[in-house]
């Protein structure tokens, strides 16, 4: 029997007086690849933060490995919707991986830190790349570097929010693949519009609106998704498609 990673029950959550999620209940066990599926604004990403302790939640519980939200997120890789390729921003790729490494102030990183963010470099084919900065790469270039990142603390979780919305059809692919190698250590939870990318390689899903309208096998979801909810993903994946075409 699998393991469970996450337990989410009866979250309520209000921000800026209005109600973002209402009764949410999911259970994530250990070697799932997930996605949440929903419209602009259903509380995807709040959920993420939420999980992760960043947003506070009016009522219910969310437990990683039987933690709390502050105490379990040391066990959680979390790659988020956007990232700010600023020029002025000093740090190599190589010392953005290592950053991931960091345990708090004044701790010395140790040889084992370098090791293993030497072998995520190699794993994700970054090492013509190690010393650029973070405004001179690709989309899919960027994709890696915050893999790479979230995974030299060896998460047993690991939370996406929109992780494909900025790549080519080549990258997409290199990346679900990527993904699906990954869940055999840990188990992942995934937020994205792209309804051809979660029905191609997904193969549970959870349809939010504030709260769980669905949660099982992808194919039957899909079927069960009202015109008004498909179209509303299907039109952020097309603005998304313009964008990937434009990077």
């Amino acid at each position: 029997m699998s393991k469970n990673v996450l337990s989410i029950s009866h979250v309520f959550l209000t921000r800026d007086n209005q109600r973002v999620l209402e009764d949410v209940n999911l259970d994530v066990n250990e070697n799932e690849l997930i996605s949440i599926l929903g419209p602009n604004g259903s509380g995807k990403t709040t959920l993420l933060k939420a999980i992760l302790g960043f947003q506070k939640i009016d009522s219910g519980s969310i437990k990683i490995f039987g933690e709390n939200p502050e105490n379990g997120r040391s066990k959680v890789g979390y790659i988020p919707q956007f990232i700010e390729r600023n020029s002025d921003f000093p740090l190599s790729i190589r010392d953005i991986i290592l950053y991931g490494r960091y345990t708090g102030s004044f701790v010395k990183y140790k040889e084992e830190d370098f090791n293993i963010v030497n072998r995520y470099i190699e794993e994700f084919s970054l090492s013509k790349l190690r010393n650029k900065k973070i405004s001179e790469l690709s989309g899919g270039e960027i994709q890696r570097v915050l893999m790479a990142r979230s995974l030299v603390r060896n998460p047993k979780l690991l939370l996406l929010d929109e992780p494909t919305s900025s790549v080519d059809k080549k990258s997409q692919e290199e990346f679900f693949a990527i993904l699906n190698r990954l869940k055999e250590n840990m188990a992942i939870l995934l937020v994205t519009h792209d309804l051809g990318a979660v029905s191609t390689y997904i193969k549970r899903i959870v349809c939010l609106n504030r709260t769980v309208n669905y949660d099982g096998p992808t194919a039957e979801g899909l079927s069960k998704l009202d015109e008004t909810y498909k179209g509303s993903i299907n039109i952020i994946d097309h603005i998304h498609h313009i964008e990937r075409k434009n990077v």
